[in-house]
């Protein structure tokens, strides 16, 4: 008889039970929390405070996390070689979020990007946990929530910084 396999709902479970207690539990150092930038377009980067390094975009057609586990690999590689190890940030992942609801449907079984992040990750937890009192849903059109240590798999989440902003209209990340 060929193996059962797991519906996304089972994952999703096991992920509350099991996953995200042991993310917290492992790495203290890294809280869960969130926040909310109800408009990104006014964030604004204070003088002095940018790196002398440049910094690199890439668009990669590929599977988020592995595409960022990948980066991260290359980062450390290239950074031990170069005599700088400790300088590398996490590697930021965009994460084209449901603006109503932290995770859409991830427990229901829809195979969306985010859905699929929050199954492989405490994305969710960290959504539903605000660095103030204020929920962050409904998210503002223009705006965006910052979940700055995500953990995902056995990663140490020091690796990962999530930024999830609205589906319905990006235009604002252009500007």
């Amino acid at each position: 008889m060929p193996p059962t396999k797991l519906k996304p709902s089972d994952i999703a479970g096991e992920a509350k039970r099991t996953f995200i207690p042991y993310i917290e539990q492992k790495y203290p150092e890294y809280p869960v929390r969130s926040y909310l930038y109800p408009d990104s377009s006014k964030i604004r980067i204070p003088a002095g405070s940018v790196s002398a390094r440049k910094l690199r975009v890439a668009v990669i057609d590929g599977d988020p996390i592995d595409v960022a586990l990948d980066w991260n690999e290359c980062n450390n590689r290239d950074a031990s070689l170069r005599g700088y190890p400790d300088q590398n940030g996490p590697i930021p992942v965009v994460n084209m979020t449901n603006e109503k609801r932290a995770g859409g449907d991830w427990e229901s079984g829809l195979i969306a990007p985010e859905e699929c992040l929050c199954r492989r990750s405490n994305l969710v937890h960290t959504l539903t946990i605000p660095a103030s009192q204020t929920s962050h849903y409904p998210i503002p059109t223009t705006g965006g929530i910052y979940s700055p240590h995500v953990g995902m798999g056995t990663c140490d989440p020091s690796i990962f910084g999530m930024a999830s902003t609205d589906t319905n209209d990006c235009s604002h990340l252009s500007r």
